[in-house]
C-alpha cells in the first residue's frame, strides 16, 4: 500500500503514475455433509459445526480483496461442482476448499477437480497435510483459477492454509501480469520443489512456548 511518504515522494521525482498490484479474490469453501453452520438449529447427532470455513475465510482476508463465500457443499458432486463453476463466473483467482481431498467414496473434490481441470499433485510428503491438492481450472477466456484442497481436519487445513496457500496468495499479488502463463508456470514448479524434493516426511508438531517474567 501506498501511504502519505510514498506519494510525497513518487511527486518530488515527477512521478505522477505508477504500476500498482491488486489483490486476488478468493473463495472458501467446505465439504462433507457432516458438517452445518454455528448457529444452525438443527444438527443431526452425526454432525459438527463447520469451524473450517470461516477460520480460512479470516485468514485470505488479510491477503486478498475480497473473499468469496461459498458455504458448504456437502458430498454432492451436483452441488459441488455448481459451486465451482460459481467461483469461475465469479472470476476468483484463487479457490480453497476443506475436506474431500481423501481416499473415501465421498470424496469428489479430487475427482471433480481432473474432470473440470488438471491436477498437478493430490498428495504431498507432509504431516498434517498429506492429502493436499493443487489444480489449475482454465476459463472460456484463457485465464487460469488456482484450486487448493485443503484436508478437512481443521488443524491440518489451518496448517496447509499458512504452508501453502498464503505464500501463493502473497505471489498472486505481486506478479504483474498473474494471469500470464509464466505465472502459473512458477507457482506450479514451487509447489512441486517443495514438497517432492524432499526424502522425508516433514512434519508441523503443535507446542507451546514458555514465556519469561524476566
Amino acid at each position: 500500500l501506498l501511504d502519505g511518504a510514498d506519494v510525497a515522494m513518487l511527486n518530488s521525482l515527477g512521478i505522477s503514475r505508477v504500476h500498482v498490484f491488486g489483490k486476488p479474490v478468493c473463495a472458501v469453501m467446505s465439504t462433507g455433509d457432516e458438517v452445518v453452520d454455528a448457529g444452525a438449529r438443527e444438527r443431526g447427532r452425526h454432525q459438527i459445526f463447520d469451524a473450517n470455513r470461516p477460520a480460512l475465510k479470516a485468514c485470505a482476508e488479510r491477503h486478498c480483496s475480497s473473499v468469496v463465500d461459498l458455504g458448504i457443499a456437502g458430498d454432492t458432486e451436483g452441488r459441488l461442482e455448481t459451486l465451482v463453476e460459481e467461483a469461475l463466473e465469479d472470476k476468483v483467482d484463487v479457490l480453497v476448499t476443506s475436506g474431500g481431498v481423501s481416499m473415501g467414496d465421498a470424496d469428489l473434490v479430487k475427482p471433480i477437480l481432473e474432470k473440470r481441470g488438471k491436477v498437478h499433485f493430490g498428495k504431498v510428503l507432509m504431516k498434517p497435510g498429506k492429502p493436499l491438492t493443487f489444480a489449475t481450472i482454465e476459463r472460456d477466456c484463457g485465464q487460469k483459477m488456482l484450486v487448493f484442497g485443503l484436508p478437512g481436519n481443521p488443524v491440518s487445513s489451518y496448517v496447509t492454509f499458512n504452508l501453502v496457500v498464503v505464500p501463493a496468495l502473497r505471489k498472486v499479488r505481486t506478479t504483474v501480469r498473474f494471469r500470464h502463463p509464466f505465472a502459473q508456470h512458477f507457482l506450479t514448479c514451487f509447489f512441486l520443489l517443495l514438497f517432492f524434493s524432499q526424502p522425508r516426511k516433514r512434519s508441523w508438531l503443535g507446542g507451546k512456548s514458555p514465556c519469561s517474567r524476566d
